[in-house]
């Protein structure tokens, strides 16, 4: 049996004026995958300028709606995680990443998180 593997090609239409309007300094390109690109970046979300993760996952990706629901549950669990004390969900949170934001804009979503690496 043959396998076809077919990866599509992802727009990188990341709106940069967007970013400057939240304060974001894009920075360079740390890897990509099937739905998505990740960029380094930095910026002021409260505790001074920082480096984050961008993900950005364009509106045509096959997994649009997976990501966004994926890392809208993490940022939840994880924020459930700090608050509670359930001891699995505490254990949990602490290796997940944390997410700061889930956003869409115009054909976009913009996730931005901890920088892990």
């Amino acid at each position: 049996m043959k396998i076809k593997i077919i990866k599509e090609v992802i727009s990188e239409a990341i709106d940069s004026d967007y970013l400057k309007q939240q304060g974001v300094t894009l920075g360079k390109k740390l890897g990509s995958g099937m739905f998505g690109v990740v960029y380094e970046i930095a910026a002021d979300l409260g505790d001074g300028t920082k480096q984050y993760a961008l993900k950005y996952v364009d509106r045509a990706s096959p997994g649009y709606a997976r990501e966004r629901k994926n890392y809208q549950a993490i940022k939840k669990f994880v924020e459930f995680g700090k608050d509670t004390q359930d001891v699995e969900a505490t254990k949990l949170a602490k290796i997940l990443p944390v997410i700061y934001s889930v956003a869409e804009h115009r054909d976009g979503l913009y996730i931005i998180m901890e920088k892990l690496m």
